[in-house]
């Protein structure tokens, strides 16, 4: 293992060359790796796949940050999170229709407290650190993750037919990929 880890994360190759490209990275291999989720949830219906939801958050909350794990395991770690997300937006896309608007509610407001949660927890212990902690802002921290597949369930089936809305939209998804990219060099622009 230690060799592969040499090979990935010493000798420079795979090494990020902005700290925003991880995003890349992470959908090449989640597109690589589609056609294997597909084959394995295809044929096995939605149990096998909650079950894997469901392994995903206790990975989670053993969190690879919290234990000494390597740096190539905590990478597969942070990989697999990822692919969670994948399948667990496919596993949801399914479901919505099947929630109340009595369901709706409680979920905007299970969406209110976590906002509120990750907001108070930040300034605790920030206060304690003495310094920004960004603990609860990251992507893999169960609010996060929950907070995340809450607001997916409640704005997928959001249907908005404005004109305006409509254009500003595909402008933007035409070019996002590229914003995305080169957003960086306007903040490092800015820095200076």
């Amino acid at each position: 293992i230690e060799s592969v880890e040499n090979f990935i994360f010493y000798k420079e190759n795979f090494r990020q060359i902005a700290y925003h490209l991880w995003y890349v990275y992470t959908i090449i291999g989640i597109y690589l790796i589609t056609p294997f989720i597909r084959n394995i949830f295809a044929k096995q219906g939605k149990k096998p796949q909650l079950h894997f939801i469901l392994i995903w958050l206790i990975i989670i909350i053993l969190n690879a940050d919290i234990f000494n794990f390597s740096e190539l395991i905590k990478s597969v770690f942070k990989f697999f999170g990822f692919t969670c997300y994948f399948i667990a937006g496919y596993y949801l896309s399914n479901m919505k229709r099947f929630i109340s608007k009595k369901i709706k509610i409680i979920l905007w407001i299970l969406v209110g407290f976590l906002i509120l949660f990750t907001a108070v927890a930040t300034y605790l212990i920030t206060v304690e650190n003495n310094g920004l902690d960004e603990e609860f802002f990251k992507y893999m921290s169960p609010n996060i993750i929950l907070m995340s597949l809450l607001i997916f369930i409640l704005i997928s089936d959001i249907n908005i037919k404005n004109g305006m809305y409509l254009k500003t939209r595909e402008a933007v998804n035409k070019d996002s990929y590229g914003i995305f990219l080169s957003h960086v060099l306007v903040l490092w622009v800015l820095e200076k």
